[in-house]
């Protein structure tokens, strides 16, 4: 199991209320994530209601750091989609709920 961090991302909502749309322009890079593994550029998890409807918010999605090769990782998100970022867009992961499995 790799090193738990977060990656920088944009979230807007998902097609259910416990989904969001991810984004990782570095990686060129779209896909799913449950809200509870998603935090607003505070690092706050976010509340139910966010994003507003329409709209996408600079964030942080989990992430397993898999593998380092100088300056850039290799990490897993919650999809399962494995890529490659800078090491610079990932960092600590704040402390999850005890009811949230990753």
């Amino acid at each position: 199991m790799g090193v738990k961090r977060i990656i920088a991302c944009r979230i807007s909502r998902g097609g259910f209320s416990g989904e969001r749309i991810i984004e990782v322009s570095a990686a060129n890079y779209k896909g799913l994530a449950p809200t509870q593994l998603c935090w607003n550029v505070n690092r706050e998890p976010l509340s139910p209601d966010e994003p507003d409807e329409n709209e996408a918010i600079e964030g942080f999605v989990a992430a397993h750091l898999m593998n380092r090769e100088g300056n850039r990782v290799l990490i897993s998100v919650p999809d399962g989609s494995i890529f490659v970022v800078p090491e610079d867009m990932t960092f600590k992961r704040p402390e999850m709920p005890s009811d949230v499995l990753v």
